[in-house]
């Protein structure tokens, strides 16, 4: 298995792989924002098996982490605010 960092090639692979699989089983964009949210489970075969096709060479877990990542619209990727940053020091 290739570990590492994802190639931008890689990364659009996924992108693309994963639009297709919402778009052929008719998944909306809420659950398309589910499926990227949920966590991955051990030894069960689910969406992320048949998207992690795309790219043989990568775990279907990095696959899932990837799009996790980069997709979650609850990953804050923003600068840090004054009020963020005092709160920060105060803990």
């Amino acid at each position: 298995m290739k570990k590492g960092s994802f190639t931008q090639g890689e990364i659009e692979k996924v992108k693309k792989t994963l639009l297709e699989y919402a778009y052929e089983n008719n998944i909306s964009e809420d659950g398309l924002i589910d499926l990227i949210t949920e966590k991955q489970k051990k030894g069960e075969t689910s969406a992320w098996t048949k998207i992690a096709e795309c790219l043989p060479e990568r775990s279907v877990q990095s696959i899932h982490n990837l799009c996790h990542r980069l997709y979650d619209p609850n990953n804050y990727k923003g600068a840090w605010s004054t009020e963020e940053e005092q709160t920060l020091l105060k803990y």
